[in-house]
């Protein structure tokens, strides 16, 4: 059933790129909260049990669908008759990335699939950035992306008060671990949380930064955001969520006023944690996602000894047993599956570290060079971004760039395919995009 889903998945993908193009990448974004529920409700006899038919194709369908991208791509590009110099601005990054991964696949002992593995990621990488280049045709007006942010955002809002109330359109899907956490149409919290962050930045810059959208509609939509990210008990995103306030806060803002709303923040966080020594030992559990917000922000904060779930427990177990190689990385994430043990049996295979300790984990796969590498191809896809649209403030990239970097500590970051897209997505959205690169980079607040 899932291989069925997914070619009827790529059909209306085909169909819809040619047909209605400006809606190829919000029917992109559209898969996961919306298209994947509405298959699973009528078929759900077929997916079960969830854990072993359903969640594969649910958590596989960017990758697979990103192929299609790359395809996509490439077509339009042999439609366009554009030449391959107006990606000169990454050419250099690229070159040197391929070639290092070449080189450590030899030194590590060649292999053919991981080699393709890795040229495969940054490909998929790549394609919405490349896609939206060459085509303006897939552009969405920022009107549809506005509409289309602000439904997301009220379907989840219902579907959440129904996790309240004890309903899931997909019951016990993770094992109990976090069945009590609102997710609304996702099938984990920190799914529909990473949705909300992005929308949130997207429209905190709109509304702040060029004065795109109303000031009562921007805090109506992040009042509701916000209070959904604080209940999800996405740790992580309540973080980002946090650092889009207080970056554009700084950005738009008199000194003034940034200081002083700095101090009382520092003083209501630390009242919170001083105030609230006794608050872990006197809860269970994380009972909800609030309670396990707080329990998050005071563990960190007053304990001792990390627990061995956490972020930095992980990452710091992986740096100090599986750092072999800290220059070239040790390369072997695609022959040796599950080597990365850890004591908790709840942590003891590769796929956790990916997500959970994906910055530690990509510096022992790729060392410090490789990682520097892939950190520089993602800054050649902001600078692509800079000129080939006309949103020209170099703050907003800094802003998307630290705020990446932040997402893939404990997540897929960068490396989040419909999540990293959304961006892209936002910034050729803005306006109308420029044929050609501008010949002066000039910075517009």
């Amino acid at each position: 059933m899932g291989s069925i889903v997914l070619y009827i998945l790529v059909i209306i993908g085909f169909a819809i790129y040619f047909v209605k193009p400006k809606y190829f990448f919000l029917y992109w974004l559209s898969i996961q909260p919306y298209i994947l529920p509405i298959f699973f409700v009528p078929f759900e006899s077929e997916f079960t049990p969830v854990q072993d038919n359903f969640l594969p194709l649910y958590f596989g369908f960017p990758e697979k669908l990103s192929t299609l991208m790359v395809f996509l791509f490439v077509l339009s590009f042999l439609r366009s008759g554009k030449e391959l110099k107006i990606f000169s601005f990454i050419s250099v990054s690229l070159f040197l990335l391929f070639s290092f991964l070449l080189i450590q696949n030899i030194l590590v002992g060649f292999s053919l699939n991981a080699l393709y593995a890795n040229v495969k990621s940054i490909l998929w990488s790549l394609a919405p950035m490349a896609l939206l280049i060459v085509d303006e045709r897939l552009r969405p007006s920022r009107e549809s992306l506005f509409h289309f942010i602000s439904v997301f955002v009220f379907v989840q809002s219902f579907f959440c008060l129904l996790n309240f109330s004890g309903i899931s359109i997909y019951g016990d899907v993770t094992g109990g671990f976090d069945e009590h956490l609102i997710c609304g149409t996702f099938t984990r919290y920190n799914h529909m949380a990473n949705y909300l962050a992005i929308f949130f930045f997207i429209l905190t810059y709109e509304c702040f930064g060029r004065r795109g959208i109303g000031r009562k509609k921007y805090f109506m939509l992040s009042s509701i955001i916000g209070l959904l990210i604080v209940l999800s008990g996405s740790r992580m995103t309540l973080l980002l969520f946090g650092f889009t306030a207080y970056f554009f806060f700084c950005l738009f803002q008199s000194k003034k006023v940034v200081v002083a709303t700095f101090l009382i923040s520092a003083y209501l966080f630390s009242s919170l944690i001083i105030g609230n020594n006794n608050f872990y030992g006197e809860v269970a559990d994380e009972g909800t996602g609030l309670e396990r917000n707080m329990i998050g922000v005071i563990d960190l904060a007053n304990s001792d000894d990390l627990s061995e779930g956490s972020t930095l427990s992980m990452s710091a177990y992986i740096l100090m047993t599986k750092f072999d190689s800290p220059i070239m990385g040790n390369g072997r994430s695609y022959r040796e599956g599950h080597f990365y043990g850890h004591p908790s049996d709840t942590y003891n295979n590769e796929s956790v570290f990916k997500t959970d300790a994906r910055l530690a984990f990509m510096l022992i796969e790729y060392g410090v060079i490789g990682l520097s590498l892939l950190l520089l191809m993602f800054a050649n896809i902001f600078k692509g971004c800079y000129l080939f649209s006309e949103e020209k403030s170099k703050a907003l990239y800094w802003g998307v760039g630290f705020y990446f970097l932040l997402f893939s500590i404990t997540d897929n970051g960068f490396w989040d395919y419909t999540i990293f897209s959304v961006v892209l997505i936002y910034v050729f959205s803005t306006k109308k995009v420029a044929v050609e690169p501008s010949s002066e980079l000039v910075e517009v607040s």
